[in-house]
């Protein structure tokens, strides 16, 4: 199904720079969702309500990510154009040519320089629901180049979220054949989270995703993913 998403694709966003999400205080529901979906597929999602400490001056933490991200996701919602917050975080990102910019359309169309970059429709018809929204945003976010199979093996070993986990999970599932490389970062995730290895879908998809790649990870990896029942018993 197409994910229809505007424009041509971006290069990947640099992993190791933030992702703004730029959101009325109104919608930090749906924010936080697409906050914990960025984080497990790799991204560094920041969310102001969430990864400012107290201590920290806000303003001036607010406008360090915005000088520094790689990545601005606007939630186009009514609330989004009242806020003057808002506004301000558009304004400045569209000074900066590099940083890659993605508008959610929530509950409005893109507006002003924001109308000018890639575009994504959240269906809120009232039998679409936030995780099917979820599963079509990260396959565009995969199509746009800002996700990729290798980013999204590197989120899931620390992500806790279990249906987080399972729209991952599934993403990785649908895509290309796991490299070598790959392999290793899905050994090291089930290795290293709990909550992954007790994620319906990851037990689903990932002995299978694992035996294709198996023989070619250390022995030592080998021996530590058959203790706990994950691909081939070593004998």
């Amino acid at each position: 199904m197409p994910s229809q998403v505007v424009s041509n694709p971006v290069t990947v966003v640099v992993a190791t720079a933030p992702t703004f999400i730029s959101h009325s205080t109104k919608d930090l529901r749906r924010a936080r969702l697409i906050s914990r979906l960025l984080a497990a597929a790799g991204m560094m999602p920041f969310l102001a309500h969430e990864d400012i400490r107290p201590s920290t001056r806000w303003r001036a933490e607010i406008k360090r990510n915005l000088a520094t991200c790689a990545g601005f996701v606007a939630l186009l919602t009514r609330n989004f154009k009242t806020s003057d917050w808002c506004d301000q975080e558009a304004g400045y990102i569209v000074s900066r040519p590099t940083v890659h910019v993605l508008s959610i359309r929530i509950s409005r169309a893109s507006y002003g320089f924001l109308d000018e970059f890639q575009d994504f429709r959240w269906d809120t018809h009232r039998r679409s629901s936030d995780r099917r929204n979820l599963e079509r945003l990260l396959t565009a976010l995969r199509e746009l180049g800002w996700v990729s199979s290798t980013s999204m093996l590197h989120g899931l070993k620390s992500c806790k979220d279990l249906p987080i986990i399972g729209i991952v999970s599934r993403a990785v599932h649908d895509g290309p054949k796991l490299t070598p490389q790959e392999g290793q970062l899905l050994a090291e995730a089930i290795l290293a989270n709990k909550r992954l290895r007790r994620s319906p879908a990851a037990n689903s998809i990932f002995p299978g995703k694992l035996s294709a790649v198996f023989d070619k990870l250390p022995e030592s990896v080998q021996r530590k993913l058959g203790d706990i029942g994950f691909g081939p018993v070593m004998h």
